[in-house]
C-alpha cells in the first residue's frame, strides 16, 4: 500500500475471530502526528542509524520557518546514500508518504518498512528518491 496514493481504493484482507473478511477502504494521508503511534523524543546524537541505505549521509532537523522536514547536511561521495541519489541540501519531506518533521519521526516510518520512499524538496522541485 505503500506505493498508492491517498484518496484511491483498496480491498484489505483480515482474519478476524478465526474468518477471513474482506474490507473496503479509502486511503487518506497520514502525517507523523495522527500516527497511531505515541510521538517519542528525538533520538540521541550517536543512535543508529536511519537505515543503512542512508549510510554516508547526515540529516539534521530542518528549521521549521524555512521548510519542515529533514536536512540532508552532507553525502560521503560513494557512499550507499550518494549511490540511490541523495544530495547535500535535500531536504525530505516524506518518507514512505508520511510526512516527516524530525528525525525519531523518519525512523518509526522506516521500522519495518519493505521499502522506503522518499519525498525530497530540491532546488524548488519535488522528487521521489527510491531508498531500497
Amino acid at each position: 500500500m505503500g506505493l498508492l496514493r491517498p484518496g484511491e481504493h483498496v480491498v484489505v484482507g483480515v482474519v478476524r475471530d478465526g474468518r477471513q473478511m474482506k474490507i473496503n477502504a479509502v486511503l487518506g494521508e497520514v502525517t507523523a502526528a495522527t500516527s497511531a503511534r505515541a510521538a517519542e523524543p528525538d533520538e540521541e546524537e550517536g543512535a543508529a542509524p536511519l537505515d543503512p541505505a542512508f549510510e554516508g549521509a547526515e540529516l539534521a532537523d530542518n528549521d521549521a520557518s524555512k521548510l519542515p522536514g529533514l536536512l540532508v547536511a552532507r553525502v560521503d561521495p560513494g557512499s550507499p546514500a550518494s549511490e540511490r541519489g541523495l544530495r547535500a541540501g535535500d531536504v525530505i519531506t516524506k518518507v514512505n508518504r508520511v510526512r516527516v518533521h524530525n528525525l525519531g519521526e523518519a525512523k518509526r516510518v522506516v521500522n519495518g518498512a519493505r521499502s522506503i520512499i522518499l519525498e525530497v524538496q530540491r532546488g524548488g522541485r519535488n522528487q521521489l528518491i527510491l531508498m531500497r
